[in-house]
């Protein structure tokens, strides 16, 4: 294998200076800002702007499609390999970071940014890999093609749109996982629970969490026409190791719980607020509208994130159990919402378990619909290409790993052929989605030496030879 790591040496100041600009840029769906030139709000057109911008100046062949998604191609030939990532990133509360989330610092080896792990870090270091090959002047024998996303964290519009109008590779890499490679994933669906109730007396507005993939690390509850609640909400604080905030205003009560965010596919590592408040608020004295709300919620999600009290819970071997994450909870003048995550392996019958989740909510007084749906995948491992990268994490690493199947989401799904490779490795905290999300430089640009050799391999006249 050829000397990577030297070759990288002298380009990791340009590498750092390029990601610190698009780091910089608050590229979070914003319906606020959306127009014809900037379908998902200002910030993620700036950094895909951006993203342009850098391949013009490096002579890719640059493509925006309808401001909705865009790509940066080199090479020739009849084949094509997609190298996919995303350039929108989750929102941010900037009181839980210790540093500004769009102002990137480098401290003790790793860069801290919203967005430097999820996912501008890998597509940089994925640009910066093409880029080299490029510059060192390698004759390329197929097309080599950076698809960037735009709409990654809600609802794929962006590469929804792209593969409506553009090829679909041949073989396609995701830069937005872990090594050695993520080749299945579960079936993902998010599921709204609503109803109408006669207004509380007492329970004014219940609000928890703002995203389906994300547990919800804050929730707040106003209510009135009760005594003063504040010692029993700080024996119940301290009873379950909670941070919490209670307070007057004017003859309303206002309650909140500090719990921790955690991706949906795995509820179990985080503290859902929203779940915890409503267990607080099912122990009090309230009117029949609140209660029948308040009761469900604690009956079915307290303390289970395996759907198991909703009867629908399941694991096989491969994809391991079912997740439910409550994500979202609206109370308000008696209209109340429930949003749902639902992770489920290949062999779950979903069919089945929808039908049971809405018979149960509709018995109690809720109408279920689904949001959006997103079918299990699975990619060949005989696969050339998907050999040939996992030949070259093993000699770079000297790591075994078997491929992984997990309970996440990625891009990898959007290919017909293809896998989500890196850039993360093995038993390093996972940082994305998190306050004070960072990628540690070493991974980084031990993750570009590992796609340097891999796309050597795959679409180059030398490295085939």
């Amino acid at each position: 294998m050829k000397d990577w790591a030297s070759i990288i040496d002298d380009y990791k100041t340009d590498l750092l200076t390029d990601l610190e600009g698009l780091l910089c840029i608050p590229s979070v769906k914003d319906t606020a800002s959306v127009s014809t030139k900037a379908p998902f709000g200002k910030g993620i057109q700036e950094a895909l702007d951006y993203m342009l911008a850098l391949g013009e100046r490096d002579g890719f062949t640059v493509k925006n499609l309808d401001y909705y998604a865009g790509h940066l191609e080199i090479g020739q030939g009849e084949s094509l390999l997609g190298i996919l990532s995303h350039l929108d990133v989750v929102p941010v509360n900037p009181s839980q970071w210790e540093t500004a989330p769009f102002t990137p610092v480098i401290k003790e080896g790793r860069l801290y940014a919203r967005g430097a792990l999820d996912d501008k870090g890998p597509t940089l270091m994925a640009y910066y890999a093409i880029k080299i090959l490029k510059e060192l002047g390698y004759t390329f024998n197929r097309r080599i093609r950076l698809i960037l996303g735009t709409d990654e964290e809600n609802d794929w519009q962006g590469v929804k749109h792209y593969f409506k109008h553009e090829e679909m590779p041949d073989f396609g890499i995701v830069p937005d996982g872990i090594f050695p490679m993520i080749y299945s994933e579960k079936g993902v669906v998010s599921i709204d629970l609503s109803s109408v109730h006669q207004a509380s007396k007492y329970l004014q507005t219940f609000t928890s969490g703002s995203a389906y993939n994300l547990v919800p690390d804050q929730a707040t509850a106003v209510l009135e026409g009760l005594p003063n609640l504040r010692k029993h909400f700080d024996e119940f604080l301290k009873y379950h190791n909670l941070e919490g905030k209670h307070s007057l205003q004017l003859h309303q009560q206002v309650f909140t719980i500090q719990g921790k965010s955690a991706h949906a596919a795995g509820p179990s590592q985080g503290i859902n607020a929203g779940v915890y408040l409503n267990h607080f608020l099912n122990k009090l004295d309230l009117d029949d509208a609140a209660k029948s709300f308040v009761e469900f919620v604690d009956n079915y999600f307290y303390e289970d994130t395996s759907a198991h009290k909703l009867g629908i819970d399941f694991s096989d071997s491969q994809l391991g159990a079912v997740t439910n994450n409550l994500a979202m909870l609206d109370f308000n003048k008696g209209k109340v919402r429930l949003g749902l995550n639902l992770r489920y392996p290949a062999s779950y019958d979903f069919s089945f378990a929808y039908s049971k989740l809405a018979a149960l909510a509709e018995t109690n007084g809720f109408c279920t619909a689904i949001i959006s749906h997103k079918k299990p995948s699975q990619t060949d491992l005989q696969a050339p290409e998907t050999e040939l990268l996992l030949n070259v994490y093993r000699e770079k690493t000297g790591d075994q790993t078997l491929p992984l199947a997990i309970g996440g989401i990625t891009y990898g799904r959007v290919f017909k052929r293809g896998v989500t490779f890196g850039p993360t490795f093995l038993g390093k905290p996972a940082t994305l989605h998190q306050p004070n999300e960072y990628i540690e430089l070493a991974d980084l640009f031990k993750a570009l030496e590992i796609y340097l050799e891999a796309l050597y391999q795959l679409v180059t006249v030398e490295g085939q030879s």
